[in-house]
């Protein structure tokens, strides 16, 4: 009997440790986690407002039409 509450003693010595471990492990996940998505907001708004400023398409169209003369110009470009 009292080798078996040894083992089951050292087993849940054991399993203690193992859980406090996992537990900090956890944590230490969590943390990183927080850490990037705080990351991914900060670079992916930045990232939205370059885009915003980069991406915009000016179009200028001139259409002329004069008795035989017909031109139309179309000018495209990115600002």
């Amino acid at each position: 009997m009292q080798q078996f509450l040894e083992f089951y003693h050292k087993t849940l010595l054991q399993l203690d440790d193992q859980s406090a471990g996992e537990e900090d492990e956890i944590k230490k996940l969590n943390d990183r986690q927080e850490a990037l998505k705080s990351q991914i907001n900060q670079y992916g708004a930045t990232a939205e407002v370059n885009r915003r400023k980069t991406c915009r398409e000016m179009t200028i169209t001139v259409h002329v039409a004069d008795g035989q003369i017909d031109v139309a110009l179309e000018v495209s470009y990115l600002i």
